[in-house]
C-alpha cells in the first residue's frame, strides 16, 4: 500500500500542478479521479502483495540493490542490473528524509508504492500536459485517466519496476517544454529542464532520446512558428489588418491540410534554420544539447550504454521494431481506431462506386498505389533480412510476447510476410486517428470571444484556441520512436509504453473527432456506419471499459493462473506482460 512518505510526495506535487488551473470545477474533477485511481491501484498493490509478497522476476534484482542503498551500502552493484541507479537512489532519499528503518520505508511493499505514487503522478502530470495541448478543460480529466489505465503501465503499479518512474520523467520534461511554447524559457525553466533530463537518464538510458531529441525538436519548432507568428504581426499581408487571424502560419501546417510534399518542405525549412540561425537554435536548445553532452560522457566512462550484463543487451539494428509498433497501438486503442476504420471504409466504398472516374482520380490512385507498392515491398525486405528473434523472447514463456512470437512469425516463416499487409492497415489507421479533421467547438466560437479576439495580436489569441495536431509532432514522434526502438533487438511491450502515451496525449479530442465523423457521413450512410457514430460520443467511456478489462484479466491471470517450471519444483511462475 502507498505509505505515508509516498502520499507526502504526491499531495507536494498536486499542489505544485493544481494551483496552476484557475477553474474550480476542473480541480474538483482532478482530485475525484486521482481519487478513484489512487483506489485502483491501492486494491492492486494490495492484492499483489498478498498473493506475492516475494520478489518476482526483475525485482529479484532490483529490491535488493535499493535495499543495499537504504543501507548506505552504495558501493554495492549487482552486475545484473542494465539500468542507471536512479530508482535505487530515490528510495534511499525516501528513507533519508523520513529517518526511518529500512524495514519501514524499503520494504518490499513499500518500494512496490513507489510505482503506485509515481502512477498517480503521472496521471497529474497528463491532465497539465494535455490541458496544455488542447486549449481545454473539456476531457482532459477523462484521457488523462486513461493514459494511467495503459495495460502494460498500469499493471508494473504494483511491481517494483523502472517503467512507471521513467515514463513520469519523461513527462515531467515534456510539461517543461510545453511551459516553453508561452515563451517561459528563463532560466528558471532551462534549469528546471536540464535537471529534469539527466535525473531522467538515472532512471533508463533510452531516456536519452526522448528528453533531447523529440524534446529538443518540439521546442525548436515551436520557437520557430512563434517567431514566424510575430513576424507576420509586425508585417502582417496587405488588407489583412483588421482580421484577428491574420497571423495563419505556414511554417507547420495541420495535418489534415498535409501531402506529402509538406513533410519533406518542413524538414527543409527546420535544415535551413539550422544552418543559416545556428545562434538562435543553439540559444534555444542548449539544455538539450547539455543533456546530450552528459549522456556521451557517460557512455564514453562506462565503454557502453548500458551498466551490466553488457553482453546480452547490444545494440543492433533492429528495424521490424517499427512494424511490430502499430498493432500493439491499435490493440490497446481499439476504441479509438475502430471508428476511423469504419469511415475509411464508408468513404472507400462511396469514392469507387459514386464519383466519377475523372483524370484526377486516376492520378490520385495511381500515387496512392505507387505509395502501397513502395510500402510492402520495403517492409517486405525488412522483414526478410532484418527479423532478430533475441533469446531472452525464447527462454521465457512467462511474458505475453513468447507466446506471440511463438504463434505468429516463429509458427512459419510465411506468416512474417502475411502480418505486413496488417502491419501497414494499423499505421494508416493510426496515422488518420491522429489527423482527423477538427472543427472549433461551439463553445470556441460565442460572440464574446470573437469581441475579445479583436485588437488582441493573433499569437495571444491563439494560445487559447486548440490546434490540431501538425506535421511536426508526426515527424518527431515518429523520428524518437524509431530511435529508441530500432537500436535494441529485445522486442518487449514495456518499450512501447512512452511511444504509446505521447500519441494518446496528442490525438484530437474525442468531442471533435466525433463531430467530423458526423458531418462527413451525414448526407448518405448505411446502418452500421450510424450505428458506429453514435457510439463515437461514448469513445472515452469504451475506452475506459477496454483498458480495464484488460487490466482485469491480465491482473487475474498474474494473480491466479501460475505454474510450474519442471526445474524449479513448488515456485510459482507468472504471466505478465
Amino acid at each position: 500500500m502507498l505509505d505515508v512518505s509516498a502520499l507526502i510526495t504526491l499531495l507536494l506535487i498536486a499542489f505544485y500542478l493544481l494551483k496552476q488551473y484557475k477553474s474550480i470545477s476542473f480541480k474538483i474533477s482532478v482530485i475525484a479521479g486521482g481519487s478513484f485511481l489512487y483506489l485502483l491501484i491501492f486494491f492492486w498493490e494490495n492484492s499483489v502483495t498478498k498473493i506475492v509478497p516475494d520478489p518476482y522476476l526483475d525485482e529479484i534484482f532490483h529490491i535488493p540493490q535499493a535495499q543495499a542503498y537504504c543501507n548506505g551500502r552504495f558501493n554495492v552493484w549487482d552486475q545484473k542490473l542494465t539500468t542507471p541507479p536512479g530508482l535505487y537512489i530515490l528510495a534511499a532519499l525516501k528513507a533519508l528524509i523520513f529517518q526511518n528503518s529500512t524495514e519501514i520505508y524499503c520494504g518490499i511493499d513499500a518500494l512496490r508504492s513507489q510505482n503506485g505514487i509515481a502512477l498517480l503522478a503521472i496521471f497529474l502530470f497528463a491532465c497539465s500536459c494535455r490541458l496544455q495541448i488542447t486549449k481545454s478543460y473539456q476531457e482532459v480529466v477523462h484521457t488523462a485517466f486513461n493514459i494511467a489505465l495503459f495495460p502494460p503501465l498500469f499493471f508494473f503499479s504494483g511491481l517494483f519496476y523502472t517503467d512507471v518512474i521513467s515514463l513520469f520523467s519523461v513527462l515531467v520534461v515534456y510539461k517543461l517544454v510545453l511551459d516553453r511554447k508561452k515563451s517561459c524559457n528563463g532560466y528558471y525553466n532551462n534549469l528546471s529542464l536540464l535537471i529534469a533530463g539527466i535525473a531522467s537518464l538515472t532512471i533508463r538510458q533510452t531516456n536519452i532520446f526522448w528528453t533531447t531529441i523529440f524534446s529538443g525538436a518540439i521546442d525548436l519548432t515551436n520557437a520557430l512558428e512563434l517567431e514566424e507568428i510575430l513576424q507576420r504581426e509586425l508585417d502582417p499581408p496587405p488588407g489583412n489588418h483588421q482580421q484577428c487571424g491574420h497571423g495563419r502560419r505556414t511554417f507547420d501546417i495541420p495535418l489534415n491540410e498535409a501531402h506529402l510534399q509538406d513533410f519533406v518542405d518542413f524538414i527543409l525549412k527546420v535544415i535551413v534554420v539550422v544552418f543559416k540561425r545556428p545562434g538562435f537554435v543553439a540559444k534555444r536548445i542548449w539544455p538539450y544539447i547539455t543533456i546530450l553532452i552528459s549522456f556521451a560522457s557517460f557512455v564514453l566512462w562506462n565503454g557502453g550504454i548500458v551498466l551490466g550484463d553488457k553482453s546480452n543487451h547490444v545494440v543492433l539494428i533492429h528495424l521490424p521494431q517499427m512494424l511490430y509498433l502499430w498493432p500493439f497501438i491499435t490493440f490497446f486503442s481499439a476504441p479509438l481506431i475502430i471508428p476511423t476504420a469504419t469511415k475509411v471504409l464508408y468513404n472507400m466504398k462511396k469514392f469507387y462506386l459514386v464519383i466519377p472516374k475523372s483524370f484526377r482520380f486516376y492520378q490520385s490512385y495511381t500515387w496512392t498505389l505507387f505509395y502501397t507498392i513502395a510500402a510492402l515491398t520495403s517492409s517486405i525486405i525488412i522483414v526478410k533480412y532484418n527479423t532478430i528473434i533475441h533469446p531472452f523472447i525464447l527462454a521465457d514463456n512467462r511474458h505475453y510476447m513468447f507466446y506471440i512470437f511463438r504463434y505468429t512469425i516463429l509458427r512459419h516463416t510465411k506468416i512474417r510476410y502475411f502480418l505486413v499487409p496488417i502491419y501497414l492497415i494499423c499505421s494508416y489507421l493510426i496515422y488518420l486517428t491522429f489527423c482527423t479533421q477538427t472543427t472549433t467547438p461551439k463553445h470556441l466560437k460565442s460572440s464574446n470571444q470573437k469581441l475579445a479576439c479583436r485588437g488582441k495580436p493573433y499569437w495571444l489569441w491563439r494560445s487559447t484556441q486548440y490546434e490540431a495536431p501538425k506535421i511536426s509532432i508526426v515527424l518527431i514522434l515518429l523520428i524518437t520512436t524509431a530511435l529508441s526502438l530500432i537500436t535494441c533487438p529485445l522486442v518487449e511491450t514495456r518499450y512501447f509504453i512512452v511511444p504509446w502515451v505521447l500519441w494518446r496525449l496528442n490525438i484530437p479530442p474525442a468531442y471533435l473527432r466525433s463531430r467530423e465523423l458526423g458531418l462527413n457521413a451525414a448526407r448518405n450512410i448505411n446502418s452500421l456506419h450510424q450505428k458506429i457514430l453514435k457510439l463515437q460520443g461514448f469513445t472515452l467511456w469504451i475506452e475506459t471499459f477496454w483498458l480495464l478489462l484488460i487490466d482485469l484479466v491480465v491482473g487475474y491471470i498474474f494473480l491466479y493462473h501460475g505454474f510450474e517450471w519442471p526445474q524449479e519444483p513448488g515456485r510459482v511462475q507468472r504471466f505478465m506482460w
